[in-house]
């Protein structure tokens, strides 16, 4: 896994409040909806509720962040 790619994880478990696992960060990160549905299924284990709405949050958020892990604008 590339130091990109460990960084854009790093802010990823910052911004979201999880950890991922450092065994499933490359698997999760091959692509952003991949990365999307992990974020998803993590902060379900945390206790919040599966809605659109978290969906939503969780792809406007993360699409940021790839984003500037990029230098692209979104």
């Amino acid at each position: 896994m590339g130091l990109d790619v460990i960084k854009a994880v790093m802010e990823i478990e910052d911004s979201f409040g999880v950890t991922v696992p450092d065994e499933a960060a490359e698997q999760m990160m091959a692509t952003v909806g991949d990365t999307h549905l992990e974020l998803v299924r993590l902060l379900v284990q945390q206790g919040r509720e599966d809605t659109p709405s978290l969906r939503d949050e969780v792809w406007r958020r993360l699409t940021a962040i790839i984003a500037r892990h990029c230098h692209i604008d979104a």
